[in-house]
């Protein structure tokens, strides 16, 4: 768990497939908020722990028990499978749910979801140090945290999207907004490449 020592600063990466795969799911253009979850691999590095996205799980259609433009709710009995295979590959698990509002926070509905689902996750994934969640907006951006066992949030201060081109989140530095994030993308060859080269290992 995450007491006592170093928490690691989670970042999280996934390839353009599995981004188009959330984006279908969560986002299919009817107005109401899904949700999915991700089984992802685990490279801890200089103080980060990155999470690398395998395996996109949505919430079957029959678990919903409500679902709006700003909330949602769903059952857990179909998770038994998921956590057990997340426990036998010791993967983190990313919780990400679709904001068709635009809204680009989490909210205090996200975060009394967030602490139901992740205290069961720990229970499952003992040796995991980080689980996530994430929000995805209208046009596929990304917003996320991480999610520790005491219930504590840690803000993601990098989301990397791999496919035919990059495109890199980065938490902005020096700012005091709740949520300070700013997307700067940046195509394989293009203006942004210096930059981009400069943020990656």
């Amino acid at each position: 768990g995450s007491g006592g020592g170093v928490t690691p600063r989670p970042r999280l990466r996934l390839s353009g497939r599995h981004h188009e795969e959330l984006r279908r799911l969560l986002l299919p253009g009817d107005g109401v908020e899904a949700v999915a979850l991700a089984l992802c691999g685990r490279h801890s590095t200089d103080g980060h722990e990155y999470l690398l996205v395998h395996e996109v799980v949505p919430v079957p259609e029959h678990e919903y028990r409500d679902r709006a433009p700003a909330r949602v709710s769903w059952g857990t009995d179909w998770l038994m499978p998921i956590m057990t295979k997340a426990e036998a590959r010791q993967q983190a698990v990313l919780k990400v749910h679709s904001r068709p509002n635009g809204f680009e926070a989490f909210s205090q509905l996200d975060d009394e979801s967030d602490r139901r689902l992740f205290p069961s996750v720990y229970g499952w994934t003992q040796d995991v140090p980080v689980h996530a969640s994430a929000i995805m907006l209208p046009d596929g951006g990304l917003l996320a945290r991480g999610v520790l066992d005491d219930g504590a949030f840690i803000p993601m201060d990098r989301i990397m999207v791999v496919g035919d081109s990059i495109s890199v989140a980065d938490a902005v530095d020096g700012e005091s907004d709740p949520a300070p994030w700013a997307t700067r993308h940046a195509q394989a060859l293009g203006a942004g490449t210096a930059s981009l080269l400069r943020r990656l290992r």
